[in-house]
């Protein structure tokens, strides 16, 4: 500060005496010995000093110009390490509080704190992105005590970091794949946008849905036993092959599009379900589920239907070698399908109610649905 300040005072100083001193000099060496008028002589002269003294201030300009800019980028580089050192502290004290076992509130409270962090600095968004997924895979429901009666506790944290997780991770290009085989058991999602996350060998048992969009999600082999939909549960273009679903309540869900290939459904309530558009249900496994009104995909030979409950529910396509002989098909309406004959039908129909059912069905003693 002061090497410039003096700098500045020698350049103004030099200038001055150089103003004073050398024009003079300069213009009679230009007179090559000659006398020049007065007037002549007065306006060069003071012509050179003017010149002087402005290349003297241009000079004292560019040196205060620099000294600025040197200045502004010393005090850059001083806000960024400080920026740096905050960002440490902070990160680290989220971090901590992450780790908290004890309190509910503390580890809401660090995921919150790294949600924040990640959006103020995208720099660092990546690596606290990966951080969260780190943690909510290293978690079960099962740690520390999160079980009550043999049931996982409703773990609010869980969801606090995969909705952080999921919301930052849509900045990326690899979004939301890193829940592959995560233990979320007994986690409530409902609302929460899901679109299109990878969930694929999760355990998602007794997890909570209602309302959840799952659109174009990947949940192959997951584990969602005793789980629950409903709502505007939405599973439209999800992918459910030989996902386990057994006993999940699912009235009302939305599967348009779905694959539910080799898909479990044993004791699953699939009652007012859109099912019609799901695009596969081979291998499916319909035992003792409750199907409902609405309307089922083509199904083969490989789908199981073992004491379905098919009430109100409408068959479409080729029944070629469908087995429906252990299926509950009271008031199943299969008026839009082909090669009936062909089908596995109960050894004892009995006098139920047929009203949509194809001609060589109809038992004996049979009367429709007045």
């Amino acid at each position: 500060m002061w090497a410039v300040f003096g700098l500045l005072v020698l350049v103004a100083v030099v200038g001055v005496v150089a103003a004073w001193l050398l024009p003079p000099v300069l213009v009679q060496e230009a007179a090559d010995g000659g006398k020049l008028p007065t007037a002549v002589r007065v306006a060069e002269v003071s012509s050179a000093r003017q010149s002087i003294l402005f290349a003297a201030g241009g000079s004292i300009a560019l040196i205060t110009l620099g000294f600025t800019w040197r200045r502004d980028q010393t005090a850059r580089q001083v806000a960024e390490v400080q920026r740096d050192s905050q960002f440490t502290e902070r990160y680290t004290s989220a971090v901590d509080q992450l780790g908290r076992g004890d309190s509910l509130a503390v580890r809401l409270g660090g995921i919150g704190a790294l949600e924040r962090l990640a959006r103020e600095s995208p720099i660092d968004r990546a690596y606290i992105t990966q951080l969260l997924s780190r943690w909510i895979r290293a978690q079960t429901a099962i740690d520390n005590g999160y079980v009550i009666d043999d049931r996982p506790h409703e773990r609010l944290d869980l969801r606090a970091a995969v909705e952080a997780y999921i919301s930052l991770a849509r900045h990326s290009p690899r979004a939301a794949d890193a829940l592959q085989g995560a233990d979320l058991r007994g986690v409530d999602f409902r609302g929460l946008d899901l679109s299109g996350i990878d969930l694929s060998d999760a355990d998602l048992r007794s997890a909570q849905f209602l309302d959840a969009n799952l659109t174009g999600a990947n949940l192959q082999r997951a584990r969602m036993d005793d789980s629950t939909f409903g709502g505007t549960a939405v599973l439209n273009e999800a992918d459910l092959r030989r996902a386990s679903l057994r006993r999940a309540a699912m009235s009302g869900a939305s599967f348009l599009g779905a694959d539910l290939a080799n898909a479990d459904f044993t004791d699953a309530d699939l009652s007012a379900t859109l099912l019609g558009g799901a695009t596969s249900i081979r291998g499916t496994v319909f035992r003792r589920t409750k199907l409902g009104d609405g309307s089922l995909p083509q199904p083969d030979k490989t789908t199981v239907f073992d004491g379905a409950f098919l009430e109100g529910t409408i068959f479409t396509g080729d029944l070629t070698d469908v087995d429906l002989s252990a299926a509950r098909i009271d008031l199943a309406d299969f008026s839009r399908t082909k090669n009936t004959h062909l089908a596995k039908l109960p050894t004892e129909l009995g006098p139920l109610y047929a009203r949509n059912w194809p001609q060589e069905w109809q038992p004996e003693g049979y009367w429709p649905d007045a």
